[in-house]
């Protein structure tokens, strides 16, 4: 993990914000966190998470695109789901890990078209014709033209602007002309719970990507300069989201745990040596 993170992280998981530290931009607070252990079926209901497009919540996951079971054909299917809370974005320290899980359907051998973690602008749902390769952050015309968002992609199909069938990427206003994207030699699709951390830090403005299958350690695959404030707004909503296209896959999100932390609010560092190793380990 990235210092700067641990630092700030430590400094404030455990202590409640104060209300001097209450908002800095359209009442969304300095300090957010917010764990999900695990989902239930009632998990897109209970008010917590909003969800859209293709997206139900199952006893122990979340799943983005239709199960086998609920919709054979699945097909063209789109999904997308957010924290009901708009988040602080920057100047902050952005920590976020969650366990995904991505299969093929039964007698299929291709599988299609992945999922994203998501910083949106706003809580709309996902645009019309952002199945298959869009991964539902954008469609045709939208490509090349999005403002305010930023995802890691983790794709699973190679579309003919894609590097290959399982790489990692960060998108901004184009999917077909990503920022940056990343052969991965550990098969997303193969049916294994991975675990994948994302960290940002306003120092040295990087966004660093890290990922392994669960009860291994991650290690970083993709470190990338970016500049937050050039890229989202200071207020964001995040999530995920996953189509499918001609193809059809399984995407779930099995946990998901996110702290953003406003680093001009981050000054107490009294409890920055106690409880290192826990939260180290805490992916």
């Amino acid at each position: 993990m990235i210092l700067p993170v641990l630092l700030f992280l430590l400094a404030f998981l455990n202590k409640t914000p104060s209300s001097n530290a209450s908002s800095r931009s359209n009442d969304v607070s300095a300090f957010s966190h917010f764990s999900f252990p695990t989902f239930t079926n009632t998990s897109c209901d209970d008010g917590a998470l909003i969800c859209m497009g293709s997206v139900t919540s199952k006893d122990g996951y979340l799943s983005l695109t239709p199960e086998p079971e609920d919709d054979p054909s699945a097909r063209g299917k789109i999904a997308r789901v957010l924290f009901k809370h708009p988040v602080f974005a920057w100047p902050a320290t952005i920590a976020t890990t969650f366990t995904i899980n991505m299969n093929t359907f039964p007698s299929s051998n291709t599988p299609a078209d992945g999922i994203t973690f998501i910083m949106a602008p706003d809580s709309n749902p996902p645009p019309l014709g952002s199945n298959g390769g869009y991964l539902g952050l954008m469609n045709a015309t939208l490509d090349g033209n999005v403002v305010g968002q930023l995802a890691v992609e983790l794709d699973t199909f190679k579309d003919n602007f894609d590097i290959d069938n399982n790489h990692v990427g960060i998108d901004t206003t184009s999917i077909t002309n990503p920022l940056v994207a990343k052969s991965l030699s550990a098969k997303l699709s193969s049916g294994n719970d991975i675990k994948v951390r994302i960290d940002y830090s306003p120092i040295g403005e990087i966004l660093q990507v890290s990922m392994a299958p669960v009860n291994e350690e991650m290690s970083i695959v993709l470190s990338q300069s970016i500049k937050l404030s050039d890229t989202v707004p200071k207020s964001i909503y995040v999530g995920f989201t996953a189509s499918t296209g001609e193809y059809r896959g399984t995407h779930r999100i099995l946990d998901w745990e996110f702290t953003s932390v406003d680093s001009l609010e981050t000054t107490d560092a009294t409890n920055v040596g106690r409880g290192i190793w826990n939260i180290m380990n805490k992916a």
